[in-house]
């Protein structure tokens, strides 16, 4: 869906429906680089020119433009072929206690954010969008409403955002009524732990028809449990185990033989709010302690303990043991012969784990023949995914933090293969020279996380 240009517009950060002249234009390119350099020096430099180059572009408004990559070439007509997005936005009050060493502290406001935000939704003309960590969901619901959008939102149950005096953030999924419409209601899951206690994390699914080719679709958006190490992988792993069996009936016509996480009310519709969540005070209801630096988890995300109201009650451990449905091992399903119930799956999220993870062999592993948007070979056979450099890999988040500098793919898109879902091209990721030396975000960019746009074809 075309978006109307008036996002990508100029605006005051004071007001994101209406927008009165600033009196401010765009900067050039000269004065963005100045902004950058003086940007690069950190968050602490008080010098009257950078504090200047920041304020003008506090009102800029600018963004960096996305490139597309032709992973195969369209078969069919228009109609046939449909957008959807996936982006890690940066909570509020994430942004500004996350440690982001080298980004000016205006750049990490929501009201600075938002219109860049925004400015990025609208050059995806996406027809279905998934979002990891928002806590404004009235506000760019309110924002999406009037070009035909509705959404839904599952707030976390114990969200690391509520210790700055912000809302819960949350999975959100919006999708464009002229083009989709809902079958049934959305349902919003929660990760449970060995013990079958509640986590933070969990996953959100709607299932979609299409109202151009008849077609359906489920659409599942997920956030991983965050931080590196072994335990923190064995707890993403345990998580992806449970959302792949919790779609078992649409992934494989199959019913799902034991409940693996807490289904719990998503909320659908501007009426939502964003504090469904349990509040936590300065993180008490989270078991263990952030000791890595930043503001991405909440403790060590194995669960909000019992004095979050309506917890479930425990489940036998083995409800979170590998599900017989995730070994390589297709149990009588295959590709020529998937059962009449099976669905087109699009599963989109920050899984916190690279390409190469036990997560994502997980994911690859799965009977229903999920394929990652990653594996899919560009047909142009020279990118270049970093600078000058040809030969560099791409990366979905950069950051710079106390601890030092993180570059790697952890966001994903996964699709069922031959599935009447065909990828017809996606969004290249911005290289290190377009973001600038500040890593993300940036002052054109709103997270630190790169959206990733990807075009379907009904094949």
């Amino acid at each position: 869906m075309l978006l109307p240009k008036r996002f990508l517009q100029p605006r005051s950060p004071t007001s994101m429906r209406r927008m009165p002249s600033t009196g401010v234009s765009k900067p050039t390119q000269a004065e963005r680089s100045d902004f950058l350099a003086a940007a690069s020096i950190g968050a602490g430099d008080s010098g009257r020119a950078g504090a200047a180059l920041r304020k003008e572009a506090l009102y800029a408004g600018t963004k960096l433009k996305r490139t597309v990559l032709q992973l195969a070439p369209p078969t069919g007509p228009r109609e046939h072929r449909f957008k959807i997005l996936q982006w890690n936005v940066l909570a509020d009050g994430l942004a500004q206690h996350g440690d982001f060493v080298k980004v000016p502290p205006e750049v990490l406001e929501w009201d600075y954010r938002m219109p860049l935000m925004l400015a990025e939704v609208a050059e995806s003309e996406a027809d279905i969008i998934c979002i990891q960590e928002l806590n404004h969901f009235k506000q760019l619901h309110h924002q999406l409403e009037p070009l035909g959008y509705l959404g839904t939102f599952l707030a976390k149950q114990c969200s690391p955002a509520n210790k700055y005096k912000c809302p819960a953030d949350g999975l959100a999924i919006f999708y464009n009524t002229k083009r989709f419409e809902a079958v049934g209601s959305p349902a919003g899951h929660i990760y449970l732990d060995k013990e079958g206690q509640r986590q933070s994390q969990g996953f959100l699914q709607v299932h979609l028809r299409d109202l151009a080719s008849g077609q359906e679709l489920l659409v599942v958006t997920t956030h991983l449990k965050s931080k590196e190490g072994i335990k923190e992988e064995q707890v993403r792993t345990r998580q992806i185990r449970q959302l792949l069996h919790s779609i078992k009936p649409e992934l494989l016509g199959e019913p799902a033989t034991v409940a693996t996480a807490a289904t719990v009310p998503a909320l659908a519709g501007p009426n939502a709010v964003e504090s469904l969540a349990t509040d936590c005070d300065n993180g008490a209801c989270c078991t263990g302690n952030d000791s890595t630096g930043g503001a991405d988890g909440c403790g060590d995300g194995e669960a909000c303990v019992a004095s979050s109201p309506g917890s479930p009650a425990p489940v036998q451990p083995e409800a979170f043991r590998s599900d017989p449905s995730t070994s390589s091992s297709n149990g009588g399903v295959n590709g020529n012969g998937l059962p009449p119930a099976a669905l087109p799956v699009i599963i989109a999220g920050d899984f916190n784990a690279t390409p190469d993870s036990v997560p994502c062999k997980e994911m690859k592993a799965h009977p229903a023949g999920l394929e990652s948007i990653w594996d899919v070979k560009p047909l142009s056979s020279v990118i270049v995914r970093d600078g000058s450099d040809a030969g560099e890999r791409e990366f979905s988040t950069w950051k710079f933090r106390s601890a030092g500098e993180s570059k790697r793919i952890i966001d994903h898109m996964w699709f069922t293969r031959g599935r009447k879902l065909r990828p017809t091209s996606r969004w290249r990721m911005l290289t290190e020279k377009e973001i600038g030396p500040t890593a993300l975000p940036c002052v054109a960019y709103a997270s630190d996380h790169l959206a990733l746009c990807v075009e379907f074809e009904w094949s």
